[in-house]
């Protein structure tokens, strides 16, 4: 094996066979990732509000996190260190912070000009440089003590519970209003509210394959999943040259 995708149930959460499991993947001294599975769950079976969601996701992070460290596992896993990914198999969706910050975010830090129309304002002061954030800058401030202002314009280092998480507002509000619209309204309403292009004879399908549809064409196919895997995974052949030749020096 090159590492290993340790996936949890976000409704069951760490069981007690669940984290003796653990205890032997940490035990083989392979890479780990945390796959959070069947978050669809949460909002079709609990019915839970988002905010709901977010805690039991953060706890379970949590708790993983405290067994890793109680067996001597020496890396931190959660979403901002883009070893995590949340998944609903059934539903076809599959995302990590890196992928939403794409969805947000440039693929690097730039500015745009932001036109005062206002004809007082003198010329000098007409245009203004607003910078947009990049993909990363997003990804890092969507999970953890971080906050929404009050004016929902900037990501704050907060722990207040006043203020909107950006998880929230972010990520799991979006998926919330995908399935209530899919579920609520017939396809061709929807699918102009949340810009989702339907052909004549996707808009006859049943409920199950129009989320699976709607979900993948808005946070994308599961090309996540493999991006983690590739970026926090050695490649198989550095595992294939240490066993054979012994560990490097």
């Amino acid at each position: 094996a090159d590492g290993i995708v340790f996936c949890i149930d976000v409704v069951e959460g760490l069981t007690k066979v669940a984290t003796r499991l653990l205890i032997r993947c940490i035990g083989t001294g392979l890479p780990i990732i945390l796959c959070l599975t069947k978050i669809d769950r949460l909002i079709l079976e609990l019915k839970v509000p988002p905010n709901f969601a977010y805690m039991k996701m953060l706890y379970i992070v949590q708790e993983f996190n405290r067994c890793l460290h109680q067996n001597q596992y020496p890396n931190r896993i959660s979403p901002e260190e883009f070893n995590v990914v949340f998944t609903s198999a059934h539903f076809l969706l599959c995302f990590t912070l890196e992928s939403i910050g794409n969805m947000y975010g440039s693929k690097s830090p730039d500015y745009s000009m932001q036109i005062n129309d206002d004809p007082h304002v003198r010329s000098v002061d007409q245009f203004k440089e607003v910078h947009r954030p990049s993909a990363k800058e997003i990804s890092i401030r969507l999970w953890g003590d971080h906050r929404l202002s009050a004016d929902r314009k900037e990501i704050l280092s907060s722990s207040s519970n006043e203020l909107d998480h950006p998880f929230v507002k972010f990520v799991l509000d979006p998926i919330y209003k995908v399935f209530t619209h899919v579920l609520s309204f017939e396809p061709e309403i929807w699918s102009k509210k949340l810009h989702v292009e339907l052909s004549s004879s996707e808009k006859r399908l049943n409920t199950a394959p129009l989320l699976r549809i709607a979900l993948s064409r808005i946070f994308g196919p599961f090309s996540s999943f493999v991006q983690v895997v590739y970026n926090k995974l050695p490649p198989p052949i550095d595992r294939t040259k240490e066993s054979e030749f012994g560990p490097k020096p």
